[in-house]
């Protein structure tokens, strides 16, 4: 199901900017898959590689060089899509995607943050072997830090960046900061698509066809939504919020405290409460 702002036809012979589509988010919601699936189709041209630093990092190097550089696989009529799942948080990101295009369709996925911060420290774990704190000391420290990055400008975010990707702190919070962050992209974009990554878990192929509907109603019908549900989510037994909750009860109790004012207010936003279809 979709949330959000209604969607309007998008070609691109009206795209007075890139990128077409932007899904900025939110990290560990599925947005790699969804990049693949939709690269896939021939509508769509999906920037390779698929999560682009450009307007966290590279901005200054231009549009020009942005295109030429992740869209050098682009075929008249398609749609550029750029996939970078920080985008979401980090302030300046929403500035800078509407000075390059202001037409953008905005795409933001969604997740219960119990999973979502979870998912967040067991990749970073799984990518830095021995050097990321326990999950317990990861969320205290993340809790202990909240709000206090801001990053709305690019000197003060860089420095937390590791040179190969990723960042070097664990802005977990930050990333689930959900209402305050869409709400940040609705101010700019009149096209801000909210999403459930419940929705995709459940039918891949449903959620495709509404997210490109969405995009586009002219969008032509394509059966290669196949997603691999454990991609998405590998450990399913072990990533649930139930079993989550069960062995780290003070560390939930921390995340609720920090984040539910603001699962509460998209909920609000969308139309549906997610306090009780996550189960907080």
């Amino acid at each position: 199901m979709f949330y959000g702002s209604s969607g309007g036809s998008v070609s691109k012979s009206s795209r007075s900017g890139v990128p077409d589509i932007a899904i900025v988010g939110a990290p560990r919601c599925g947005t790699t898959s969804i990049a693949d699936a939709l690269s896939k189709h021939p509508m769509f041209c999906v920037a390779q590689p698929k999560e682009p630093f450009f307007f966290e990092r590279d901005y200054f190097r231009g549009t020009n060089w942005y295109e030429k550089k992740f869209f050098k696989h682009w075929t008249q009529g398609q749609l550029m899509v750029d996939a970078r799942a920080f985008n979401l948080w980090i302030k300046y990101c929403a500035t800078r995607i509407y000075e390059a295009n202001a037409d953008c369709k905005i795409v933001i996925v969604v997740r219960d943050p119990i999973e979502q911060i979870y998912s967040m420290w067991s990749h970073m774990d799984s990518m830095r072997p021995g050097r990321v704190r326990p999950f317990p000391r990861a969320v205290v420290m993340a809790a202990d830090s909240y709000r206090m990055f801001n990053f709305r400008y690019e000197e003060e975010y860089v420095p937390f960046m590791d040179p190969k990707g990723g960042t070097y702190k664990p802005f977990f919070f930050e990333c689930c900061g959900y209402f305050s962050n869409v709400k940040r992209f609705q101010e700019y974009f009149k096209e801000v698509g909210v999403f459930l990554y419940d929705d995709l878990v459940e039918n891949p192929e449903r959620f495709m066809g509404n997210l490109t509907r969405w995009i586009s109603p002219r969008t032509p019908e394509f059966n290669m939504w196949k997603i691999p549900v454990q991609r998405l989510n590998v450990s399913s037994q072990d990533t649930s919020s139930e079993s989550i909750c069960e062995r780290y009860p003070e560390e939930i109790h921390t995340i609720k405290i920090r984040l539910s004012d603001e699962v509460k207010k998209l909920g609000k936003m969308i139309g549906i409460d997610l306090i009780e279809k996550w189960g907080w």
